[in-house]
C-alpha cells in the first residue's frame, strides 16, 4: 500500500487524520507525514491500519 492508497483508504473510512492517530496511538502529525511521504509508514503502522480496515468491513457486513 502506497501512501497515497494510504490516504484514499482513510478517507473511505470517513476518519480524520487525527481520529486515524488515536486508534493508532500516533499524532495526527505522524499520520500527516506518513501520507506526504515524508516519514515512511512502518511495517507496524501497515499492519494496524490493516487490522482496523478488517474490522470495519466486517461490522458493516453484519448489517447488510
Amino acid at each position: 500500500m502506497t501512501p497515497s492508497e494510504f490516504r484514499k483508504k482513510r478517507l473511505e473510512l470517513k476518519l480524520s487524520q487525527a481520529a486515524l492517530g488515536k486508534l493508532l496511538g500516533v499524532t495526527y502529525h505522524t499520520i500527516l507525514r506518513w501520507e506526504q511521504e515524508l516519514t515512511p509508514i512502518p511495517v507496524m503502522g501497515y499492519l494496524a491500519f490493516a487490522y482496523i480496515i478488517n474490522s470495519q468491513s466486517h461490522s458493516q457486513s453484519q448489517y447488510d
